[in-house]
């Protein structure tokens, strides 16, 4: 159902974004095709396989994101697979208050948009 979801969304032009920390092959495998973009933060040490699934076979041995430092200095360090290839990259750190503005931005955005399509909302 979830990849039937995903082409339906993907055909009429929607951006679906989505989160899983389940890495078994049988759960990712079969819908990572349908994202253009895919991220892999640190994982266990014992999990290289983990790494291929999200960022392709044999991954794990250019972007070793199950050797990356668990410390809180190295968070947010994680490999993203784009059309260009397989970047490392580090997350930006939001505040809450930062969190809301996005938020209440994403709304304004929201309303707008439903506003000019004619839809009450």
């Amino acid at each position: 159902a979830f990849m039937v979801y995903l082409s339906t969304c993907r055909s009429a032009g929607f951006t679906v974004a989505a989160l899983s920390q389940l890495g078994q092959k049988e759960v990712n495998g079969p819908v990572r095709g349908l994202f253009d973009y895919a991220t892999c933060l640190r994982v266990g040490q014992t999990e290289a396989e983990l790494v291929d699934i999200m960022l392709g076979s044999g991954a794990h041995k250019a972007y070793p994101a199950h050797e990356l430092s668990p410390a809180r200095s190295a968070a947010g360090i994680g490999f993203m697979r784009a059309d260009t290839g397989v970047v490392k990259y580090r997350a930006a750190y939001l505040t809450d208050a930062e969190r809301r503005g996005v938020v209440r931005g994403v709304a304004a955005l929201t309303a707008r948009l439903r506003a000019a399509a004619g839809d009450p909302g």
